[in-house]
């Protein structure tokens, strides 16, 4: 039984789970010193992270619990590690290009590298995704993001 039970707990979902549970902890403790009327949606934000990270874990170890075989740790190692390095190349991008530009590149860059090859969705996706980001930061919360390299 108690093999089980850490077999349940050594799984990609518990151990992101943790590691996202952590974040928001410490960047609560962040929030708390902004001002109240600032602080609300990023308080929210992390901990509704909080709560979706921790359903991520017990459904986690749940499936591998009621699983018969041994479940590999990475299905499939090569697209974690692409995504890892898209990952590391968006955040000096966004410091560079600015952050509409990166992203505009990214998405839909990152769809095609993993395979996904309908270029009528991946531009659709991409508009209304930079759209919505476009409308909930810069004209209903009014947060001016990273300059942006192609747009002005």
């Amino acid at each position: 039984m108690k093999k089980n039970i850490i077999r349940g707990l050594l799984v990609p979902e518990s151990i992101a789970g943790a590691v996202i549970i952590s974040a928001c902890v410490y960047l609560l403790g962040r929030v708390d010193a902004m001002p109240k009327a600032s602080a609300l949606l990023p308080g929210a934000v992390l901990w509704f992270g909080i709560v979706l990270s921790s359903i991520m874990i017990f459904s986690g170890i749940k499936n591998r619990l009621n699983s018969d075989g041994d479940i590999p740790f990475f299905v499939d190692a090569n697209r974690f590690l692409i995504a890892a390095v898209l990952s590391c190349l968006y955040v000096p991008a966004v410091h560079f290009i600015g952050f509409y530009s990166a992203t505009i590149l990214f998405v839909p860059s990152t769809a095609w590298i993993f395979g996904y090859r309908n270029k009528r969705v991946i531009a659709t996706v991409s508009i209304v995704f930079i759209a919505s980001l476009f409308v909930i930061f810069s004209l209903i919360m009014g947060k001016e993001l990273p300059s942006t390299f192609f747009l002005g």
